[in-house]
């Protein structure tokens, strides 16, 4: 390392920018004994610099940019910056230790290491003087490259899924989760029997592309334990725990980590899952992650099961309003014409297709049994008026082809 010597009792002595309390005071040579041990213990990178060359660095900045002492002393100071960052952080040098207002004391910077990859730091920085008069600056930097990578990830899973709703969003979800993760496979499923012994995988990401959704057993899986209880972390060796699962063991998945999936009233969903053929380090922020978008890909499940359920209620209706012996129409708000019934259909003279779209005063056309006159239109005032209408007595319904039947008739509203 290179000597570092400060002015004794110099507020730069401990790089901060107000004298020590009464109580850290030290006679200046346990100052220096201190500094040194701090220095060379700390996981903190220590930095010290003049305009145009590098004084001091201690072993935790050698470790975590990977260049030894030597390399760096040889650096001009904003050299172990990132190329691009190179002339913005040589004008900060510069400016600080002329003493130039406004330079920021903390900021984050990236730089690349030794054998290329990219490292970040949260960085602070203070001007010292040194023993001979000279200005210098003394700069320490905690490593946040697990936090940037993680809200990078977090930014790229975001950007993908944010314009997606249903399956295009559990799809999109489960490869991008896969991608940040750096995870072969990623699924999301859902609850397949009343037992919560069955699942449906409703995404599937493997490798490199989607596969199809299947039902499978929980029982003998890793997920028996996740789906309707609790998260699972398995970092490493996970086929080895699990015999029973075959798939698990003949891809020899090493990595599981899953969350589950619940409902509005806590009902057990499903559950979604990342896993790897390799092990992965404690510090990877898959489980934080995964518990970011539990909440969004089980609102998604719902969402489907609630639109599911409606589309068997109106399958349902619709069989029954076909069975029935009375004809039925159907209009929206707008008294436009959406459904007639197979009754309905024989009584006006209008099929389906061609009905659906018209106003229902031209489908359903009613006169005064007496006089022949056209009736007010029951449609409107019942959408107006929020309740059923009905005619007394019997009605003349006029068919498409002219000819006239009496029937009665009664408009209800669908609330």
């Amino acid at each position: 390392m290179h000597p570092l010597e400060l002015v004794p009792g110099s507020r730069g002595r401990a790089g901060l920018g107000k004298p020590l309390s009464k109580r850290a005071e030290l006679p200046v040579h346990e100052t220096d004994h201190w500094f040194r041990i701090l220095a060379e213990s700390t996981s903190t990178s220590i930095f010290v610099y003049q305009a145009d060359r590098v004084l001091y660095v201690n072993p935790a900045c050698e470790e975590l940019t990977g260049y030894s002492a030597e390399e760096l002393l040889a650096m001009a100071p904003w050299e172990i910056g990132a190329p691009e960052l190179q002339p913005m952080l040589r004008e900060r040098v510069q400016a600080r230790l002329r003493g130039d207002a406004g330079v920021p004391n903390r900021f984050e910077m990236r730089i690349l290491t030794k054998d290329g990859r990219e490292r970040w730091f949260d960085v602070t920085s203070a001007t010292i003087v040194l023993g001979n008069g000279e200005p210098a600056a003394l700069q320490t930097g905690v490593d946040i490259t697990d936090r940037k990578q993680g809200e990078e990830r977090l930014r790229a899973i975001v950007e993908a899924t944010s314009s997606t709703t249903g399956t295009d969003f559990l799809r999109s979800l489960v490869r991008h989760l896969a991608g940040a993760l750096g995870m072969e496979y990623a699924f999301v499923s859902e609850v397949a029997n009343e037992e919560v012994t069955r699942v449906r995988l409703l995404a599937l990401w493997q490798i490199d592309d989607y596969r199809p959704g299947f039902e499978y057993d929980l029982r003998g899986t890793p997920c028996e334990k996740v789906v309707g209880r609790e998260m699972c972390l398995h970092y490493s060796g996970v086929w080895k725990l699990f015999p029973e699962d075959r798939w698990l063991v003949q891809t020899r998945i090493e990595s599981y980590i899953a969350v589950p999936l619940f409902d509005r009233l806590d009902r057990p969903l499903g559950h979604m899952a990342v896993l790897s053929t390799s092990a992965v380090s404690e510090d990877l922020p898959a489980l934080s992650i995964l518990k970011i978008f539990a909440a969004r890909a089980a609102g998604e499940i719902e969402r489907k099961l609630t639109e599911e359920a409606l589309a068997q209620e109106k399958e349902r209706a619709q069989v029954t309003l076909a069975s029935i012996g009375d004809g039925v129409i159907r209009t929206d708000a707008a008294g436009v014409v959406d459904y007639l019934n197979p009754v309905a259909e024989r009584l006006t003279g209008w099929s389906h297709d061609e009905a659906c779209g018209q106003p229902v005063t031209r489908i359903f056309q009613v006169v005064d049994e007496g006089t022949g006159k056209a009736l007010p239109n029951a449609v409107e005032r019942c959408l107006a008026e929020g309740r059923v209408i009905e005619h007394s007595g019997y009605s003349m319904l006029v068919r498409r082809d002219g000819r006239e039947f009496a029937i009665r008739d009664s408009v209800a509203p669908i609330q």
